[in-house]
């Protein structure tokens, strides 16, 4: 799960009414709940292949009227997140 904190929508999620934001365990840990339900938010980042971005792109600056026409049958798989260390030889 990716640090909701660090993410860039975080200055959106704060400022809107309905999301509750508490810290805990002496401010390491940040906790984002949607206050008319009381649903944790939680946060991941995926990678994904270039065309897969291209077709998610496409579908969320689609209009609403033609939302359904873009999805289609469209279930992209995440790839792996790699995270490259340096090995000193």
């Amino acid at each position: 799960m990716a640090n909701i904190k660090k993410l860039q929508m975080w200055t959106t999620i704060c400022s809107d009414s309905r999301i509750g934001v508490s810290t805990s365990f002496f401010g390491f840990k940040t906790t984002a709940t949607y206050l008319p339900t009381n649903s944790i938010i939680d946060a991941y980042t995926k990678e994904y292949s270039p065309q897969n971005g291209d077709r998610l792109k496409h579908i969320l600056l689609s209009p609403h009227s033609k939302l359904e026409d873009a999805v289609g049958n469209f279930h992209p798989e995440a790839i792996p997140c790699l995270t490259l260390k340096k090995v000193d030889s």
